[in-house]
């Protein structure tokens, strides 16, 4: 059914035999539809070929190209016509896609026209014979990072012919394949035993450098990611503020793009200053810097420094994938290493490794690594744009299409391939004269944009895959006595991490020895030792085999000097040399360690001409330091950032899946907010208490916080000197001494028996609460649900806007914000005055407040004033908590009765029947005291704890942590932390009195971390042990028939996280706390002499 697109004069086109229906979906129709050009964001001229188009539903396709891609193609091109070479456009009408059949197939990216090349004619037609095609697509996000100089991302034109020419006359065939053959091969063996003790012994790479190159290789990968910034589809964004919401992504790749520039420019400045001191050792740059005329420009001088600066970062990323893809084959084909190493062996022998002239004769192996390229190629997608418009096979190619040519259909392609799902070595052995065309034509890139280190690279995966197979058998895993190959499972550029083990040869050791140097011999001591070690399985990432790649890389030098062969030298043969050779040695190392202090990657891979120049164990670490890595994290939507991956309830069990994934920090960002999840013991001690001036704040809010004013409260007050002195207060009056001196009291029976709301407002104030209709009590309790209202994040737009605030009174919220400011200001000043009118009058009882107003102070009114609002601090800071507490302890007593039994047991043969249990009963009811402590660990009523906030710009290991971040610190996960002798899941108080066994206290996790340690923790321990020592002493707790289930409900937490985080989606519930869910027991008096204490204890505070 063939179609035409015709233009009207109206502005207005025909599509014959298509209509998108916004309601049902794509349909097909007979007759002609006008559609308004405002309709589709891009439109083509095209034929469809025979047999009428197909359909593929959107939903399906996004699922199924989100993680990787060029699979996705590949399996959509056979679905849609297995003879077009091409998969192309896409139509936008109101939301909803058209998907055409024939050579053009949408692909749903806003803004902008995008083919995907699937065949190697069509790929080798496009973007190897036409010129136009050798553009790049413009990334802003790119630009942002200032990579657009780099010559991956150069647009076609001059200045990108003058960069990859400098590059050409230091890579091509010639020099590499000369300076291989005259290396003599010390260092490269040498080197290759460091790699391989990384992969075999489980040393993962430590060298600043490899550092540096992950991390402006990972920058730059989450920059090209398609879809994910926002400023790709509409540049515009790039003018946007930093400081602005939302513009996350400027102020990210502000400090990425200072790693950038210092990895360019500073190296180059350094060696030009040397060649114009005339001390610069051969190199490209001295090379390219001496060819120049004397009346050379400054960009003359920026093609040479870009040039030098995109040597590094262009091929350790794709070696060490290919490097990981070739072991883990290797695990999974034994009968390919076997035949590989014995034909290593009719070629080479046993008494020496294989070099670079051996490798006519390793025909097998060649075919190895051409498999390898094929099987995974390390580069799925290539992108390519065109600038001018073009024609292919009767399709119009619009001018600026990007063009993405899946390399990975290509490698799979069953026509070229057969049996493509299966890594087969053999098909590329020459059997009848004809083999497949080698990979290594394609996987390097296209035309004018190919690769021009490709046989630099193409040689260190042959070195690597040669020298590996000689020295080393890998084999699978052994699990139940049986091998376990690992599974192939492959991410973007090399497998997810996987195990195998490495044993090596009988010869191993002996090869490796034939290199006289002290690297050498400490390796082989590594060797010997992993041959006495019992067989194991080596954990193999991504990261290890950057660390291999580019230790061949700062390794691979010109060893025609004798100066460097001594550096090289073992101490021992160093000592032989002459004195004036050891002083050149001596005197050459150090310059070497300085320039390694300063120069990053760039600057030592240009240090020679042939080759790259030796690392030592000395670091670079200024670089590290500026990178600005962020804690690793869920992966991210454009603008939105990873923030709505956090579910509206029961995020700590989300947080702690993530902190088995990503490790003790777990990073999420969005709408200008950064939040950092602590999941681990060391993260909140190295953070929160030892580092307090940084991450003693508190994340603020507009309307709660300044409109109604309670960030006068000292748990909301900023860190500062008013907190100070609001919490050296508190602390006076809270103390351990003070509170025990006052355990009488704490230990009424009004405390037993009365909320634990009305006890902190009697410690705080000393008022009577006989009556649950106090107005004190009733008018606290509605000021908190007030403001616990208020705090919801995203329940005023003033909280994402601060200026809203200078808005007219009228306005709804400013209302709200002053009823609730008359609310707060209320409940601390209503019981204040009255402990202050009971003082005058003689009349006032014991309380907090009391107690500090009887202190003498100079300036009594700023002291009244402290002393206010730190009492009214106390009944939002304790009451919920004690509260919460309690709840849970009765229903762990409901669900494990022994336990119950047991800590009765204790406090009958303490006191009998004749009273109740008193603070000093303390230390002789240990199990009691357990019993609370595996309560407080079994299920953590604030499971986030509450949340901090980052004063200034930190480091935390590698990590970048920004100003402003709300710091969280997962309670839940230490709670829940593996042991190795008791179960976290269950309730077990005996591993509290276990002597064998350590546990952390959870009083020390439960009321805070650091400088914001709850000054209260002392009374809400005593006031706990007191009312669950009373209730396991007078009730039995029982469960009704049928038991119970233990249930927390999904609306009764608002966690900690959602108090800095202005987003509408968190808004769920108005309680801080983990409470359980309503649950059905009995508690019945445990004999007719505690119902008689009971019921005298309730006459006495006229209950």
């Amino acid at each position: 059914m063939g179609q035409e697109l015709q233009k009207r004069p109206e502005g207005h086109m025909i599509i014959d035999g298509i209509r998108s229906s916004v309601r049902d979906g794509p349909r097909l129709y007979a007759e002609p539809v006008i559609v308004s050009r405002s309709t589709y964001s891009q439109y083509f001229m095209f034929k469809t070929p025979a047999g009428g188009p197909m359909t593929l539903k959107p939903p399906a396709a996004k699922q199924e190209a989100e993680e990787k891609p060029w699979m996705a193609y590949a399996r959509w091109s056979k679905t849609l016509g297995s003879s077009t070479p091409m998969l192309c456009l896409f139509y936008f009408a109101y939301a909803q896609i058209c998907w055409r059949p024939g050579p053009l197939i949408s692909l749903p990216t806003p803004g902008r026209p995008i083919i995907v090349v699937n065949t190697t004619s069509a790929a080798i037609d496009l973007l190897e014979k036409r010129k136009s095609f050798a553009c790049r697509p413009r990334f802003p996000m790119v630009e942002l990072l200032g990579r657009q100089n780099n010559v991956g991302f150069t647009y076609y034109g001059e200045r990108l012919k003058r960069m990859r020419r400098a590059l050409h006359g230091a890579l091509n065939i010639n020099i590499v394949n000369d300076t291989w053959i005259s290396l003599g091969h010390p260092s490269v063996e040498s080197n290759m035993q460091e790699l391989i003790g990384r992969f075999t012994y489980g040393r993962n790479p430590d060298d600043e450098y490899i550092k540096v190159a992950n991390k402006v290789m990972h920058h730059t990968g989450e920059a090209l990611q398609p879809g994910r910034w926002m400023v790709d589809s509409i540049p515009a964004l790039m003018w946007v503020p930093s400081w602005m919401p939302g513009a996350g992504f400027k102020r990210w790749a502000m400090r990425a793009k200072d790693l950038f520039i210092k990895m360019t420019r500073e190296p180059f400045y350094e060696v030009k200053a040397q060649v114009a001191r005339g001390c610069a050792k051969p190199s490209f740059i001295r090379q390219a810097l001496d060819k120049l005329p004397a009346s050379h420009s400054s960009d003359d001088e920026d093609v040479i420094m870009c040039a030098a600066g995109s040597l590094f970062s262009a091929g350790t990323e794709t070696l060490s994938g290919t490097v990981l893809t070739f072991l883990i084959l290797m695990a999974c084909n034994q009968d390919v290493q076997e035949r590989a190493f014995q034909e290593i062996v009719s070629a080479v022998g046993r008494d020496r490794l294989p070099g670079p002239k051996d490798r006519h004769a390793l025909r097998f192996v060649d075919a190895v690594v051409q498999e390898v390229h094929r099987f995974n190629p390390s580069i799925p997608l290539a992108t390519h744009s065109n600038y001018q418009e073009e024609e292919y096979c009767g399709l119009r190619i619009p001018k600026k299409t990007w063009i993405l040519a899946n390399i990975w259909a290509m490698m799979h392609d069953p026509i070229v391939y057969s049996d493509s799902d299966k890594f087969l070595p053999e098909r590329f052995v020459p059997t009848n004269g004809t083999t497949p065309p080698d990979p290594r034509t394609l996987i390097f890139g296209f035309g004018r944009r190919r690769c021009p280190g490709v046989h630099f690279a193409d040689a260190i995966v042959y070195l690597v895959v040669a020298r590996i197979l000689t020295l080393f058998t890998i084999l699978p895993e052994i699990k139940d006595g049986k091998p376990c190959p690992p599974p192939l499972d492959f991410a973007t550029t090399a497998p997810k991490p996987f195990k195998c083990r490495f044993v090596p040869r009988p010869n191993a050791e002996e090869l490796l020895s034939t290199v006289g140097c002290g690297v050498n011999r400490k390796a082989c001591k590594a060797l010997q030792a992993a041959n006495n070690r019992p067989p194991g399985a080596d954990r193999l990432t991504p990261r290890c085999a950057e660390g291999v790649i580019s230790d061949l890389l700062n390794n691979f030098e010109q060893c025609s000097s004798a100066t460097r062969r001594g550096l090289r030298l073992s101490t021992s043969d160093w000592r032989q040399g002459t004195t004036a050779q050891r002083r050149r040695c001596h005197d050459e190392h150090a310059t070497k360690q300085k320039w390694r202090k300063k120069a990053p990657l760039s600057a030592r891979l240009a240090r020679t001409r042939e080759g790259y120049e030796e690392h030592t164990s000395s670091r670079w670490y200024g670089l590290g330091r500026r990178a600005h890595v962020y804690p690793p994290g869920p992966p991210a939507k454009p603008l939105l950032g990873n923030i709505l991956t956090i579910p509206r309830n029961g995020a700590w069990t989300l947080f702690r899946r993530l902190h088995h994934e990503y490790g003790d920090l777990v990073f999420f960002h969005g709408m200008g907010n950064t939040v950092l999840v602590l999941n681990t013991m060391k993260a909140i001690t190295g953070l929160l208490d030892r580092r307090g001036d940084i991450y003693s704040h508190r994340p603020q809010f507009t309307v709660v916080g300044e409109l109604m004013g309670l960030n006068r409260s000292m748990p909301n007050l900023p860190y500062g000197e008013e907190w100070r002195e609001q919490h050296k207060l508190a602390h006076l009056a809270l103390n351990a001494t003070a509170i025990f001196s006052k355990g009488q009291r704490t230990s009424s029976p009004t405390h037993d028996c009365e909320t634990s709301e009305r006890i902190i407002l009697s410690v705080t104030y000393g008022l009577p609460i006989d009556s649950s209709s106090n107005p004190y009590v009733t008018h606290a309790e509605a000021t908190m649900r007030m403001i616990g209202e208020a705090a919801v994040p995203g329940a005023y737009l003033c909280d994402l806007m601060p200026f809203l605030k200078y808005l007219p009174s009228w306005v709804p919220f400013q209302q709200e914000a002053r009823r609730g400011r008359y609310m707060i200001e209320h409940l601390v000043t209503m019981p204040f005055e009255h402990v202050k009118k009971q003082m005058a009058e003689g009349t006032a009882s014991p309380s907090l407040t009391q107690h500090l107003l009887g202190l003498e102070k100079p300036d009594m009114d700023n002291f009244e004033r402290r002393v206010k609002w730190t009492a009214g601090s106390m009944y939002g800071a304790g009451g919920e908590t004690t509260y919460a507490i309690i709840l849970v302890f009765i229903l762990v007593m409901v669900l494990y009765p022994e336990k119950q039994k047991l800590a009765q047991a204790e406090i009958d043969n303490l006191m009998g029947e004749e009273r109740m249990p008193v603070i000093a009963d303390l230390p002789h009811l240990p199990y009691v005291n357990a019993i609370i402590k595996e309560t407080m660990r079994w299920h953590p009523v604030i499971p986030l704890g509450i949340s901090r906030s980052s004063g200034q710009d930190d480091t935390y290991g590698e990590y970048f942590i920004p100003k402003g971040t709300v710091i969280v610190p997962n309670v839940w996960a230490i709670s829940l932390e593996p042991n190795d002798k008791y179960d976290p899941q269950k309730f077990i108080p005996e591993r509290f009195l276990d002597p064998t066994h350590t546990i952390t206290d959870p009083a020390s996790w439960i009321f805070g971390f650091g400088r914001r340690i709850c000054p209260g923790k002392a009374l809400a321990e005593n006031s706990i042990f007191v009312v669950i020592a009373a209730l396991l002493a007078a009730f039995d707790i029982s469960p009704p028939e049928g038991g119970v289930t233990p249930t927390f409900g999904p609306n009764l937490v608002r966690y900690a996280i959602a108090l800095s985080l202005p987003l509408p989606t968190l808004i769920s519930n108005v309680n801080h706390f983990s409470f359980p869910d309503p649950f059905k027991c009995n508690i019945r008096p445990r004999s007719e002499a505690k119902a008689a204490l009971i019921e005298r204890r309730a006459a006495q505070c006229k209950l």
